[in-house]
């Protein structure tokens, strides 16, 4: 059983026990994924994702949800408080009948309930995102928040940040679909200028053919291009689209909120 760093001392053995639970209900691939991924922010973020969408099943979630999922953790539960439907609705600029309904879906899955003071995460979920974020590979550390932990602030900031820019061109976005996405800004710091569909599925470890829809739809809205890889001539390379409108926006956030060491490509997309 391995440790975290957790303010200079190892996480304690619920959390370990938490975490350990979380690991071996993944894939074997995937653990294996994960374990080789957590030197870098991109990569953390790729592997919250990936384990997220199976541990919670959400990779077809729409990504007005996740957004909505980042927003009251960073916004609320971060600060140790509860929050009303209507602040929720303000902080997230959502509509009305959206949050309603967010708010009965997640309360059904038992992920929160209502108090007197407003919504707060059951035990189950307090669990569940901190065995996520332990696993993922995230520094945390001591916190009064409902989670015990804390993961540095930028992850969640990312995040709302990303989702909120893929929701500008794509309302029906999925978060199988920024999966995708974060995979390949992840093999672009490597040095690398892309990944083919195969090697997607290994990082991610989802299905092919929920892949390959995600695939075609970003394709297809320019987000990605793809080119013969020239080591194999039946492959294909998958790489960002630097002629995608919010392409130098993405790149910026990640380097700005991520604090990327490494530089990422300045000109086109290009294959491995």
């Amino acid at each position: 059983m391995h440790s975290l760093a957790l303010s200079g001392q190892t996480l304690s053995t619920p959390q370990l026990l938490v975490n350990e639970r979380v690991k071996e209900s993944l894939p074997a691939c995937l653990s294996a994924q994960i374990d080789t991924h957590q030197s870098s922010d991109i990569g953390r973020m790729v592997n919250y994702i990936a384990i997220g969408t199976h541990v919670t099943e959400t990779s077809k979630s729409s990504m007005r949800w996740y957004r909505l999922k980042c927003i009251y953790m960073h916004f609320f539960y971060a600060q140790a408080r509860p929050f009303g439907s209507d602040e929720l609705m303000r902080t997230a600029g959502e509509d009305k009948l959206f949050i309603k309904r967010f708010l009965r879906k997640s309360s059904e899955a038992g992920r929160f309930v209502e108090t007197s003071d407003g919504w707060v995460p059951t035990p189950s979920a307090i669990r569940r995102a901190e065995g996520l974020f332990g696993t993922s590979g995230f520094n945390l550390t001591d916190s009064s928040t409902y989670f015990n932990v804390s993961v540095p602030w930028h992850y969640q900031d990312f995040s709302i940040k990303y989702s909120t820019l893929i929701l500008q061109l794509d309302p029906r976005a999925t978060v199988l679909g920024m999966a995708v996405e974060w995979a390949l800004w992840e093999a672009e710091l490597d040095g690398g200028y892309g990944l083919t569909a195969n090697r997607l599925s290994t990082r991610l470890e989802v299905n092919k053919s929920s892949l390959s829809a995600a695939i075609l739809k970003l394709y297809q809205l320019n987000v990605i291009s793809e080119m013969i890889d020239p080591m194999d001539g039946r492959a294909k390379i998958l790489s960002l689209s630097s002629a995608h409108p919010l392409y130098l926006l993405k790149k910026q956030l990640i380097q700005d909120t991520l604090g990327a060491q490494k530089s990422l490509r300045s000109g086109g997309s290009m294959g491995c």
